[in-house]
């Protein structure tokens, strides 16, 4: 399933499957949401804006774990459910 949505200023798209997930950023960058624990805090008040990829379809990612970050770049590793 790709479900596409637009509500606002934010750009929303719900993928399942890491083919997905590759071919919707090969469009454009995007803020990953895998969850929002760490995005939605942020926000506050404030509306989602932005262009959005919800990765949290992925059944293959299982659980992520945050591995290294270099230069703003985060390398994950997929873990069991």
């Amino acid at each position: 399933m790709h479900g596409e949505v637009s509500a606002g200023a934010a750009d929303y798209v719900r993928v399942d499957s890491l083919e997905a997930a590759i071919a919707t950023l090969a469009k454009g960058p995007r803020t990953i949401l895998a969850g929002g624990t760490d995005v939605f805090p942020r926000l506050q008040d404030r509306p989602l804006t932005g262009a959005i990829l919800d990765i949290s379809g992925i059944a293959a990612l299982g659980t992520l774990h945050l591995m290294a970050t270099i230069g703003g770049l985060a390398r994950l590793s997929a873990g069991a459910r």
